[in-house]
């Protein structure tokens, strides 16, 4: 279904038609659609721009009967300042392009192509995102996404600023190598692999002279919140935790495998003392590795998985049970001493 509803706004007369008017619409000052009327419904009742092809690097002839110069002048423009209500995006092609001060309400991106996009004071309400890409740089100068679920949902590798996430959900996502920047989030619930991703408290300051000329977001810079994140339905492995980031509401994984550590400075002391007793190579690992002091950070999650695997993988065979006995030993140590904990 997919190649058919993207090939129809190249090959049939009627959509595209309807291709140029929306992408007159697009670069046009009005905030609304004003095409609605001539265009069609999906069985559930969404606005169908499904397919709809609109890259930045898109060959305008293919898609429009005339010569328009406003269209050929501006096919690689941004996408600003539009309202789009329950609209379904499904197998669209918005990859780089600039999205900015749009408004999404009850819209569907469903195998929707927006790789390397740059997204900007954007609100996305009640949106769902299922599998397709979305990614490059977001949430600069603050974007709401507020009720938006991300559902297998290629996003690995983004950059993400100051969006907001409210009442959200990340399931089964790719979020391999993604920064989030100075994200907050507010009931966001994560379900999956969660690997290799960094959690900031805040952008850090030497990133301020790349946005000089945006005083609008000044205030965003030194704004910390705690981070209400359920991971209890995720698999954690590989995080970068710094910035002040404050994992005080974040609620752990229930099988057990990660600890959350308030106050990073007690930990490590505790195992110094211990490793100066007894030169373990596990300990070293520790304080080296797994819960060495990042940028402004003085709270961690430990993942017992990370660790786990390292002893499999890179240890002796006659050192690993060893190994796996000390950490559960320690672990167990600190848990006694109140300075490593379950979370919430």
């Amino acid at each position: 279904m997919g190649k058919k509803i993207i090939e129809r706004w190249r090959n049939d007369p009627v959509w595209k038609l309807r291709w140029e008017r929306i992408a007159l619409w697009i670069f046009s000052e009005n905030e609304i659609i004003d095409i609605a009327e001539d265009m069609e419904y999906t069985p559930n009742g969404y606005l169908d721009l499904r397919g709809f092809p609109f890259n930045a690097f898109i060959a305008v002839q293919e898609y429009t009967n005339f010569q328009r110069d406003e269209l050929l002048q501006n096919s690689a423009g941004s996408i600003a300042n539009k309202k789009f209500e329950k609209i379904d995006f499904s197998y669209a092609d918005l990859s780089g392009r600039l999205i900015d001060k749009c408004k999404f309400y009850d819209c569907i991106f469903e195998n929707t192509m927006m790789r390397d996009i740059a997204e900007t004071k954007n609100i996305f309400v009640n949106c769902v995102f299922r599998k397709g890409t979305y990614g490059g740089s977001l949430g600069m100068g603050e974007s709401s996404y507020r009720n938006v679920q991300f559902q297998s949902v290629k996003m690995q590798r983004t950059q993400m600023w100051w969006p907001d996430f409210e009442d959200c959900l990340f399931q089964n996502c790719n979020l391999k190598g993604t920064d989030f920047g100075g994200a907050h989030f507010k009931n966001v619930k994560f379900i999956g692999k969660i690997e290799g991703v960094w959690f900031r408290g805040k952008m850090p300051d030497r990133y301020k002279e790349n946005c000089k000329r945006r005083p609008e977001i000044d205030e965003r810079w030194d704004q910390v919140f705690p981070m209400e994140a359920d991971f209890s339905e995720a698999t954690l492995s590989d995080l970068t935790i710094s910035d002040l980031c404050d994992l005080s509401e974040v609620i752990l994984p229930s099988d057990g495998s990660c600890y959350l550590i308030p106050d990073l400075d007690a930990v490590r002391a505790d195992i110094n003392i211990r490793f100066k007793k007894e030169e373990k190579k596990l300990l070293k690992r520790l304080l080296e590795y797994y819960l060495a002091k990042r940028e402004n950070q003085n709270m961690e999650i430990l993942c017992l998985n990370d660790v786990y695997r390292e002893i499999r993988e890179d240890f002796a065979p006659d050192e690993q049970q060893e190994s796996y006995d000390l950490c559960k030993e320690v672990c167990n140590d600190l848990l006694n001493k109140n300075i490593l904990t379950l979370g919430t």
